[in-house]
């Protein structure tokens, strides 16, 4: 189908509203969010009403014409011009508000041309009041005001959500349809055609429900169209599932075919309106990128913005505007942070392009996407992609969920700026050339799989590599190309390891998905090398701790690697134990009074848990031995033993904590 421009819709419902041989209403039909009311409101309202008002021969002799024009200066005189009258049907029950609105749309285009107004009892003389003032009272001609309303010609009626509304449809265009035929007015109703009845039919369900099961409605009289989808699989107990159920409720009360017949009447012409993305997206863009660094980065992928929504069939103007906003809070986040990437504008690009992605398909009501254990970004194959897209973790749950974690969202994007950096300075290294394997050719395959194997024993890669080479492996295992043996790789990424120590964890996806048969096997390998990484880890973390002993400031310094490696510590339930009680006494003994407050208050700071006996389970005998430390010394410095009285007093309510079995 292809669409109108809004110069062309304009220039369309201009020539309607000029002829005036036929009654009938125009119909502009657009997808929710696709920016149709911004259009009518800011294009088409301001053009109709640029356009001359031809009146009657007969009424510019009328005497009701004259006093008209008698209170309008000789400007008015010479151009009257149209006036529209914009009334949204979202959420109107009955037509009796409508003809409410029109009343005081109406009398308010009087009261702009008389000035004056006509007395009303009841609230609305409570509402013009406060909008015009009192001395509107005064001098009124009621002949002056209803010539207004007489001269309907001078008037185009605009009726916006026909699909939100909550009249029964058969009324509200019947209702529109009286005052196209009676009066010859020009009408354009607003609406998305594909919602038209979807109000109306969620009212009463549970009945509608229950009737729609009812024995005596035989479906297979109905039409021929509905025979197949609506008895299909019918058991001879009668038991429908859901779906079955919905199509019934659908075809007996939704509104959509008494819709059709009344259209045929009323409507004589439908336009399709879809919003052009090459104006209003940079419009969009400066509407919600107040940046101007942000703003010319996103203005550099337009082509791309509009390619992807044109691809989508999706012209939601919402879903751009909500996915500009969330990439300006993400940029605000790293601003305030003082995080400025060296990869900066191609970051800002892949994010803002997985959230538009994203925020498409969840408005598709596409599932979200299963990501790997501890991935948190990567190429994922989500909704149609056919290769994948670049994504992130923390889109999917903002948008998906609505969590937003702003330490976390920095430190993942600090993590991918570190891999977009190695992957541009090392374009040419194994793992970035077997990345699109499915497109090589298994020679090339193999002689980069042996260049990886030596730059590996060599002890080149970083051990954050590993997870994305051991899923290569397996990726390849499964196409049975594997030149180089998986068990003697985890054997050099064992040693090197335990050698030089390291993080395995990374938030790559790893390029394996749930599809391949080698999955579990890639799993258990995994599993073992974190192991391996863990051992390691500790060892390092007991060197690190007991060497920060002999540095100048140690009692803050302890705290702030507790800091650093807080999850590790909280994972292993231990602190204290990590620390030599020997060499920590020793300190003590000899330290100043500024490092013991540091350090008790450090530790303070540690074990404030109201659970402290479970969150560190084993420091209990660590604590048991330096509380007897402490009760054994005695500081000749005052405030040194001041301290040290206080630390006595913590350590001893910390200790009552743990149960009296585990005392035992």
């Amino acid at each position: 189908m292809s669409f109108l421009s809004d110069d062309e819709i304009i220039c369309l419902i201009i020539e309607y509203i000029n002829e005036d041989i036929y009654n009938y209403a125009i119909l502009l039909d657009g997808e929710w969010g696709s920016g149709k009311t911004n259009f009518v409101k800011t294009k088409l309202i301001p053009s109709i009403e640029k356009l001359p008002h031809e009146i009657e021969n007969q009424k510019r002799k009328s005497l009701l014409y004259k006093n008209v024009c008698n209170k309008r200066n000789s400007k008015e005189k010479r151009k009257l011009t149209k006036s529209v009258i914009y009334i949204s049907l979202y959420g109107l029950k009955d037509t009796e508000a409508i003809s409410s609105m029109l009343f005081f749309k109406i009398l308010e285009f009087s009261l702009r041309i008389n000035a004056k107004i006509l007395p009303i009892i009841g609230a609305g003389t409570k509402a013009i009041i406060d909008k015009y003032g009192l001395s509107a009272l005064s001098d009124i001609k009621p002949a002056n005001i209803f010539a207004e309303f007489a001269n309907y010609k001078r008037y185009i009626f605009i009726f916006d959500d026909l699909e939100r509304c909550s009249i029964p449809i058969n009324e509200v265009l019947g209702f529109i349809n009286n005052l196209v035929e009676q009066n010859n007015i020009k009408v354009i109703i607003i609406t998305n055609q594909s919602e038209i009845g979807i109000i109306n039919t969620q009212n009463n369900l549970e009945l509608k429900y229950l009737l729609s099961l009812h024995e005596r409605i035989d479906f297979r009289s109905l039409e021929q169209k509905s025979k197949d989808s609506l008895n299909q699989n019918i058991t001879t107990n009668n038991i429908y599932n859901l779906d079955q159920i919905k199509q019934r409720v659908s075809y007996l009360f939704e509104e959509n075919e008494l819709y059709n017949q009344i259209k045929e009447k009323l409507i004589g012409r439908t336009i399709y309106y879809k919003p052009q993305l090459k104006e209003i997206v940079p419009l969009i863009i400066d509407k919600c990128i107040k940046s101007e660094r942000t703003n010319r980065i996103i203005k550099s992928i337009q082509n791309q913005i509009e390619s992807i929504m044109l691809s989508k069939n999706h012209y939601n103007i919402r879903t751009l505007q909500f996915s500009l906003i969330y990439l300006a809070k993400i940029c605000k986040s790293l601003d305030e942070q003082k995080q400025s990437f060296q990869e900066y504008e191609q970051i800002i690009c892949e994010i803002f392009i997985a959230i538009l992605k994203v925020s498409i398909a969840f408005k598709k009501g596409i599932k979200n996407y299963e990501w790997s254990e501890n991935s948190e970004y990567g190429e994922i194959c989500f909704n149609d992609e056919i290769w994948g897209m670049q994504s992130f973790k923390f889109i999917h749950d903002y948008i998906y969920s609505s969590l937003y974690d702003e330490t976390r969202v920095i430190k993942v994007l600090s993590s991918y700026n570190t891999d977009v950096i190695a992957k541009n300075f090392a374009h040419d290294d194994p793992i970035n050339l077997l990345s699109n394997y499915w497109e090589l050719d298994d020679d090339f395959i193999v002689e980069q799989l042996l260049k990886m194997k030596s730059k590996l024993i060599e002890d080149k890669y970083a051990t954050v590599k590993y997870k994305k080479i051991l899923s290569l492996l397996f990726c390849l295992k499964g196409l049975d190309i594997n030149p180089v043996d998986i068990n003697e790789i985890f054997e050099i990424m064992k040693t090197n390891l335990m050698q030089s120590g390291g993080e395995v964890e990374t938030y790559e996806e790893p390029l394996i998905n749930a599809n391949n048969l080698c999955l579990t096997e890639f799993k258990a390998f995994m599993d073992n090398l974190r192991k391996i990484q863990k051992e390691s880890s500790q060892k390092k973390n007991e060197i690190d701790i007991n060497a920060i002993l002999n540095k100048e400031k140690w009692g803050n310094d302890i705290y702030n690697y507790y800091e650093d490696h807080k999850s590790y510590f909280l994972s292993k339930k231990s602190f204290l134990s990590y620390i030599n009680i020997d060499a920590l006494s020793n300190n003590l003994e000899i330290s100043t009074t500024l490092n013991f407050s540091d350090f008790r208050r450090g530790l303070g700071s540690i074990y404030c848990y109201a659970n402290i006996s479970e969150v560190f389970s084993n420091d209990y005998d660590t604590l048991i031995k330096l509380n007897n430390y402490l009760n054994r010394a005695v500081y000749p410095k005052k405030i040194k033993e001041y301290n040290r009285k206080m630390f006595i007093d913590f350590l001893s309510k910390t200790i009552q904590q743990w149960k009296p079995e585990i005392k035992e």
